[in-house]
């Protein structure tokens, strides 16, 4: 019997509400950290590599996770994970409640949980479409993403709020719990198998799909177009996010304006995600509306730096992430209807990994930038330079053909 005919099915909806408890737990905790370090050590290159340093191993590792999440259980994957993440952030809270808490044990932590990351990553996003019928895909990511965002737009509105209220620790402990129970609810999802899924793996075998995995990454037409914009485009924008609270609070702004700055970044993105799951865009039309969001989100951000009072951060965060949402439902479905099922591991690692490397460096360049160059100008220029690469592929017709598969 299928049980996956319909789109709120029971394993669609135990991986959806998993997914969420874990989201509300990370944002804070990202936050409360950024705020610990900024306010401990008051360096923003500090700030930079403590946050650079989960996603490097996510880069490093990656392609070789894809592979073996290609043949483990994907189930069991998301449950140790989210697990051994849960135990170690309890740990961490306790620890920083205690007044144990340093810098060191921060970045062991962070290597802990790119490792983690880099299994659940690959593991989620090759099940997720395994639980959907195949023409619900797009609104089932739809309502993933916009849970994200409006995960988001609650955690980081309150975010300030509840540090100024509670304190670092406290954010941390709630981090474990929502990972415990995120564990819990991927627990109960019925395995489902892959083509290529064994008991056993080895080393010649993962070693042979990384191949096969790059070899089709790098040659199918469009896609390989696809992952250095990804890489340079987080290269150039993204670094920024990791030192907005270090920006908010040099232009004489608090933690509680930082939440709603945040929460208005993570409502455009809920907004932008329920406009794409209302309005169904023709599959001829995907590409351009794509390529233009993309674009227009980095014009906002620029606009809103540029003019950089409270209100104006607040509308031009707002629609800028309302724009670039739109942008990332198209690519991201264009993406999971082009990749056949066996390969979606080592392709979303692959692609992931491209996004990821950017990242992360973006994060260790504005880090360090940011020690010597206002806060403000790294931000008008990265954005400003991120809208380039879109400008550049939004004529090529392989990347287009992409987007166009029904």
């Amino acid at each position: 019997m299928d049980i996956h005919k319909k789109l709120f099915n029971r394993d669609f909806i135990l991986l959806w509400q998993g997914m969420a408890f874990s989201a509300f737990g990370s944002i804070l905790y990202s936050i409360a950290i950024g705020y610990w370090v900024f306010e401990t050590t008051g360096s923003t290159a500090l700030m930079g590599i403590i946050s650079s340093i989960t996603l490097f191993m996510m880069v490093f590792i990656g392609p070789i996770t894809g592979a073996m999440t290609d043949r483990m259980h994907r189930r069991n994957v998301l449950v140790v994970t989210d697990l051994v993440r849960g135990l170690v952030f309890l740990l961490v809270g306790y620890l920083a409640l205690t007044k144990e808490l340093n810098v060191t044990l921060l970045v062991i932590v962070a290597i802990i949980s790119g490792v983690c990351g880099a299994f659940f990553s690959p593991a989620a996003a090759s099940l997720f479409p395994d639980l959907l019928p195949k023409d619900e895909v797009v609104r089932g990511q739809s309502i993933a993403s916009g849970t994200d965002s409006l995960i988001r737009l609650v955690g980081s509105t309150a975010s300030g709020s509840l540090i100024v209220m509670f304190g670092v620790p406290t954010m941390i402990l709630i981090n474990g719990v929502c990972y415990i129970g995120s564990a819990v609810s991927e627990l109960f999802i019925n395995a489902i198998r892959t083509e290529n899924q064994t008991n056993k793996i080895s080393v010649k075998m993962i070693i042979l799909d990384m191949k096969e995995g790059a070899k089709f990454a790098l040659t199918a037409p469009g896609l390989s177009t696809m992952m250095i914009a990804a890489l340079i485009i987080n290269l150039l924008a993204s670094g920024f996010s990791t030192l907005m609270i270090a920006y908010v609070l040099s232009q004489g702004m608090d933690m509680i304006q930082y939440g709603v700055i945040a929460g208005s970044t993570s409502l455009g993105g809920l907004v932008g995600m329920f406009v794409i799951s209302i309005f169904k865009i023709k599959t001829e039309d995907r590409y351009m509306v794509s390529m233009g969001t993309f674009i227009f989100s980095s014009i906002c951000i620029v606009i809103g730096l540029l003019i950089g009072s409270y209100v104006a951060l607040i509308i031009a965060f707002f629609i800028g992430q309302l724009s670039n949402a739109i942008g990332n439902a198209l690519f991201n479905a264009a993406f999971i209807v082009y990749t056949p099922q066996k390969k979606r591991g080592m392709l979303s690692s692959f692609m992931g990994s491209a996004a990821i490397m950017g990242s992360a460096t973006s994060a260790l360049l504005y880090g360090f930038f940011g020690e010597i160059v206002s806060l403000k100008l790294l931000g008008i220029v990265g954005n400003s330079l991120a809208a380039i690469p879109f400008i550049f592929i939004i004529k090529d017709k392989q990347t287009k053909k992409i987007f166009n598969l029904k």
